[in-house]
């Protein structure tokens, strides 16, 4: 196998550093095994710490938000976890984006649970979003086409909402809940698709005629999941080859690097 570069690790930044590599005319080989970070993360993306430089800085927010859909403007904001942390950040998933805490003052929050999933405590939820200054209210609702009534893990029902109809069906329950009072705006677990999430926005958006948003997750994370996904489809369309396996050799001619083993390929630069 030739390459002209190797980028070893999958995450965001090795996508992000793949793409730009592509779009200079490079042969790209992206070497990762596992998911790695990005896939356990929340979901959301921050700058900090990437470049105090304006012009690059914007650079790279094009680039990121061109390879995956991730919406923000590059300032940053906060957002709750389905843990209950406030996580800082400057680029969020479509689903999260209305969940910014600085726009939450003021409005009600209708925040609902789905009975059996142990990763949010809904009405701790309540509370936290009540210090930021929005007014909160509760309600569960059944996770559909689940049996199990207990500890439910989110990849489990974000795969089973994959499917549409079990997704309008969630969709209706929500805004069954939702239309019992006049909220702004509801919050859901972090658990609205895995693969197919536009679908499951799609039938949010329909049902609820409000605003809404997901929480974004500890690990393991389904948004986190979602972004992981999104970066390789897309660094694929681009032509980017991704092998995965575990670099097990880098070959050195005085400073640079001009090869590297991994699995059974062995990558010439």
């Amino acid at each position: 196998m030739s390459a002209h570069v190797v980028v070893i690790g999958g995450g965001a930044a090795g996508c992000a550093a793949a793409a730009a590599a592509r779009e200079h005319g490079a042969r790209v080989t992206i070497v990762s095994r596992g998911a790695g970070a990005t896939a356990l993360a929340t979901g959301a993306v921050t700058l900090d710490g990437v470049t105090e430089d304006a012009a690059l800085r914007a650079r790279v927010l094009d680039l990121l938000t061109s390879m995956a859909p991730l919406e923000g403007d590059g300032s940053a904001r906060t957002y709750l976890s389905a843990s209950g942390a406030v996580i800082r950040a400057h680029l969020v998933g479509p689903t999260h984006a209305a969940g910014a805490l600085e726009g939450l003052g003021g409005r009600s929050v209708l925040v609902v649970g789905l009975r059996a999933l142990g990763c949010m405590n809904a009405a701790d939820i309540a509370r936290r979003l009540e210090m930021h200054g929005a007014k909160a209210g509760t309600a569960l609702v059944d996770v559909p086409g689940v049996r199990q009534r207990f500890d439910l893990s989110n990849f489990s029902v974000a795969q089973a909402l994959d499917d549409p109809a079990l997704a309008a069906e969630l969709a209706a329950s929500v805004a069954r809940e939702a239309s019992k009072a006049s909220w702004d705006l509801v919050a859901l677990p972090p658990v609205l698709g895995l693969r197919r999430t536009r679908e499951v926005r799609t039938a949010m958006d329909a049902a609820l005629g409000r605003p809404w948003f997901e929480l974004l997750s500890p690990p393991p994370s389904v948004p986190g999941m979602r972004l992981y996904n999104s970066l390789h489809e897309r660094v694929k369309s681009r032509g980017v080859l991704l092998l995965d396996a575990r670099v097990t050799r880098v070959e050195v001619q005085g400073d640079a690097i001009t090869g590297s083993k991994a699995g059974d390929a062995v990558a010439r630069l």
